[in-house]
């Protein structure tokens, strides 16, 4: 059997504004959680961000094609325009190939350097393709002396 909660000894009844506090506790109580929780998610954020930034920032200067950067390939161009058109050494030596490399691989600085200096580069591929079939050819006819 079910007594009433009003008779029951151990109720007392509500100073006034009890409830009304008690509510007020609550939602300030839930206004935090739901606080904690956007901050835990701003937070993560930018982490996120953050990291984004300095994974971005350290590709720049990075090396790409030829273990030379982009920026050190368009500071070089003067310098390998006049060692393809001329054949005037590059120092250091192997700066050459790495530009050579950098510029067969890399499209943004193989267009640039077209643009600043046009067909010398198809005129270079061309004539190493050629040494290399002449190359090739001597190759193979040297192992067939040999034999």
């Amino acid at each position: 059997m079910m007594s009433d909660f009003r008779t029951d000894q151990q109720w007392d009844e509500c100073p006034p504004g009890e409830l009304s506090r008690l509510a007020k506790r609550l939602k300030s109580t839930e206004r935090r959680a739901l606080l904690k929780s956007q901050m835990g998610n701003a937070a993560l954020c930018l982490v996120l961000v953050v990291g984004g930034v300095l994974w971005a920032s350290s590709l720049i200067g990075r090396t790409g094609p030829g273990g030379i950067s982009c920026k050190e390939c368009l500071a070089h161009f003067d310098d390998y325009h006049l060692h393809l058109t001329t054949g005037a050494p590059i120092e250091p030596i192997k700066l050459a190939n790495q530009m050579q490399v950098h510029l067969d691989h890399c499209r943004l600085c193989r267009g640039e350097f077209d643009q600043r200096f046009p067909g010398v580069l198809s005129t270079a591929m061309a004539t190493r393709a050629a040494l290399g079939q002449q190359f090739a050819m001597f190759a193979a006819t040297s192992s067939l002396l040999l034999y």
